[in-house]
């Protein structure tokens, strides 16, 4: 399988939203999250200053995603 490295963009959030959601309902988390709500979650991540964010695709799907703040701290 190759796997793709590219930056997320809005039209990505449905599916990552789900993968999220399909993710951590199994363990370790057993966690119930609603579509919507994990859509809710990553776009505004998306939309926060600093934002870093990639996914992996093959094939025209998603395996894989992260999207983070970078903060600075002082030293």
């Amino acid at each position: 399988m190759n796997l793709e490295l590219t930056d997320i963009d809005e039209d990505d959030l449905v599916e990552c939203a789900e993968l999220f959601v399909a993710t951590f309902k199994e363990p370790p988390w057993n966690e119930k999250w609603a579509t919507d709500d994990a859509f809710d979650r990553l776009a505004s991540f998306l939309g926060c200053p600093n934002t870093i964010s990639a996914k992996t695709i093959s094939n025209g799907r998603i395996h894989g995603f992260f999207i983070g703040e970078i903060h600075r701290i002082a030293l």
